[in-house]
């Protein structure tokens, strides 16, 4: 499998995201929505149950992928173990999943997503018929867009909010971090900005409490000088004071 470009890995913006869900047919708005927002693959979403979704807790289980160009319900296992994931749904993908449940049926074994006349998706026939026809009509977004750079806007808006590469390698379902950072490295914020930023903080800070301590303790060395405090009190090895004659 090639790697993909930069080009391609460019995410969408949120507002492009829209125009999708609104240039695809209805019946597959939700599916447009739930790739952004939770970066779940085609093959992940089109294997989805309802059984899958969880109301209480808001998540969805990934455990399976639909076969690809299948024309009956055939799950495989996902790409790795890691790609079985439990991935939180936050509020706009909630109210589309029960918009399209309210309008739509469920199909073969219980599928979400299905074709008009209740078939089992097929990939490649959605993407020539659904995805590519969409494209040319949805405003401000490239012709060239796939389908998984909605998987990448999911992926820009974690890193936008600091969440943690681990947390992001997790779920994206990669099998590693370093899978993460090879892919979406280039999204985070500049390192060497971040870099120099961070230690110019540290020592700013450092400074700063070492500048307080050092006025400090030359102020408290002078208040004891003032009679209250012996100079034994001050030597690292304190001499004994003279015996009175007599003592």
């Amino acid at each position: 499998m090639r790697a993909a470009t930069k080009a391609e890995l460019r995410p969408l913006t949120p507002e492009q995201v829209m125009a999708m869900a609104a240039a695809v047919r209805p019946r597959y708005r939700a599916m447009v929505i739930l790739a952004a927002c939770t970066g779940m693959r085609w093959s992940e979403i089109a294997s989805l149950t309802l059984d899958h979704i969880n109301w209480h807790t808001r998540t969805a289980t990934v455990d399976r992928q639909l076969e690809r160009n299948a024309t009956t319900p055939v799950f495989t296992p996902p790409k790795s173990k890691a790609g079985i994931r439990t991935l939180p749904l936050p509020a706009l993908a909630i109210a589309e999943l029960r918009l399209h449940l309210s309008r739509y049926p469920l199909g073969p074994a219980g599928l979400l997503f299905t074709t008009p006349a209740g078939a089992v998706l097929n990939q490649n026939n959605w993407r020539r018929r659904e995805w590519n026809h969409a494209r040319t009509w949805a405003y401000g977004v490239p012709l060239d867009v796939t389908f998984h750079r909605l998987r990448h806007i999911y992926a820009s808006l974690l890193i936008h909010q600091n969440v943690h590469e681990k947390v992001l390698q997790v779920r994206l379902g990669h099998a590693s971090a370093a899978e993460t950072m090879d892919t979406y490295g280039h999204l985070y914020p500049d390192t060497d900005h971040t870099t120099r930023t961070a230690i110019d903080t540290a020592f700013r800070v450092a400074s700063n409490v070492a500048h307080g301590l050092h006025h400090g303790r030359r102020n408290r060395r002078n208040r004891r000088s003032h009679g209250r405090c012996t100079w034994g009190a001050w030597d690292s090895n304190p001499q004994p004071t003279e015996l009175k004659v007599g003592a």
